[in-house]
């Protein structure tokens, strides 16, 4: 097997490894994965009714409208 640097970036800046994979496209699917895992461990996400007060916290009075 050859070894490739795989390098990957979650918004927390460059972070790399080497590994032993059979191909390129196997060694991307590897810094995919590295990726993935640590972009899904910083997510934050949520659903909120809009009220008046956080239409007027964000900014969005005028979605309030029918």
């Amino acid at each position: 097997m050859t070894k490739y640097l795989i390098k990957w970036d979650a918004g927390f800046g460059e972070d790399y490894d080497v590994v032993e994979a059979e191909n390129e496209d196997v060694a991307a699917e590897w810094a995919y994965q590295k990726w993935k895992e640590e972009a899904e461990s910083q997510a934050s996400y949520e659903a909120e009714i809009l009220t008046p007060e956080l239409a007027e916290e964000y900014s969005l009075e005028g979605e309030l409208e029918d």
